[in-house]
């Protein structure tokens, strides 16, 4: 699902800017994040299908996995993610999309070779590669590096996406506070916004809640004006001891 969890669609291909720099740019100090694992469950619709959906973010050593897994009668849609924190953020090692709705199969595959900067990926039976400058995230981790930036304070991140085989230039407005009602109870939540090209019907909009850790509390995403694509609404959270 180029689900925001998912779909995202598409600026211009920029050259690289890392978590430090993007943190000059937008007049944010570039702060460490202490992460902690954590599970979050979420009521969700995909495409006017209900189901549940569960983010889980794991460590095991150096290394970091999170996965999100969207699931109900009419199929399955999940997407997992490797990766280490740096000094400069997050260093992705691999992602793995399948996709199973109504009988229809889809599977893609990347692989990062940080040493000799290449990416080799797959979509079904198609190969590819992809040239890697360095900071490049998935469709997973820039969820993650967006929660940090938040989290730090920026206002207008941006991120360089492998999408399929291609690199895509992600950038994000943060619009200001708002309280939610969920079923954790009502709580103060940072609304950020994907930057769109003036009349585009499409809309992606988080709501990343500090009590939360800065988890997503709930998100929208529109692909046609008045019909949600996708949306969540958290139903359960739990951070995990540090070990």
């Amino acid at each position: 699902m180029k689900k925001v969890v998912v779909a995202l669609a598409i600026a211009a291909v920029l050259t690289n800017v890392n978590l430090s720099q993007a943190a000059e740019e937008n007049g944010a100090p570039s702060a460490a994040i202490k992460h902690a694992p954590y599970t979050a469950i979420y009521q969700a619709v995909y495409k006017n299908f209900p189901l549940q959906a569960t983010h889980r973010l794991e460590q095991t050593g150096d290394d970091w996995y999170f996965s999100s897994i969207a699931s109900g009668f009419f199929g399955q849609i999940e997407e997992n993610s490797t990766f280490t924190y740096s000094d400069t953020g997050i260093v992705p090692l691999h992602y793995i999309y399948r996709r199973s709705v109504l009988g229809q199969e889809r599977e893609n595959e990347l692989t990062y070779n940080q040493k000799d900067k290449v990416l080799s990926g797959s979509r079904g039976s198609k190969n590819f590669t992809v040239p890697l400058a360095g900071g490049e995230l998935d469709m997973g981790t820039y969820i993650l590096a967006l929660r940090d930036d938040v989290a730090r304070g920026m206002k207008e991140p941006c991120y360089n996406v492998i999408d399929d085989n291609k690199v895509e230039r992600y950038c994000f407005r943060v619009t200001g506070t708002e309280t939610v009602d969920t079923a954790l109870g009502k709580m103060e939540a940072v609304v950020v916004e994907r930057v769109r090209k003036p009349q585009s019907p499409r809309y992606t909009r988080f709501w990343f809640a500090p009590s939360l850790d800065y988890s997503i509390a709930k998100l929208e995403h529109q692909e046609q004006k008045g019909k949600n694509a996708y949306s969540l609404e958290i139903t359960y959270y739990k951070r995990e001891t540090v070990k």
